[in-house]
């Protein structure tokens, strides 16, 4: 039987809250309590087959800022780490 929307969303939630915990976030009260709700819905789910879900780094976006200003002033096509020595200079 196919899941619905609310479990499937559940779990999701599940899967990003462990990440943040992985990360080094204390959000076990939150773990422990999106448990509950999964189990009051569905009350064989699995929890230990979810999956971590990485979060978001936030600043990604000023190493790619870095990185395409290295390589407006390059004369021509540049590899990666010739790109990463540039942009630390």
């Amino acid at each position: 039987m196919a899941e619905n929307q609310l479990i499937i969303g559940l779990k999701r939630q599940y899967a990003k809250t462990l990440g943040f915990i992985q990360a080094g976030e204390d959000r076990t009260d939150d773990l422990a309590a999106l448990a509950r709700v999964i189990r009051m819905f569905k009350a064989d789910a699995d929890l230990s087959a979810i999956k971590p879900i990485r979060p978001y780094i936030v600043g990604r976006s000023k190493y790619l800022a870095d990185a395409l200003a290295v390589l407006r002033q390059a004369n021509g096509p540049m590899t990666p780490r010739a790109i990463a020595r540039a942009s630390c200079v």
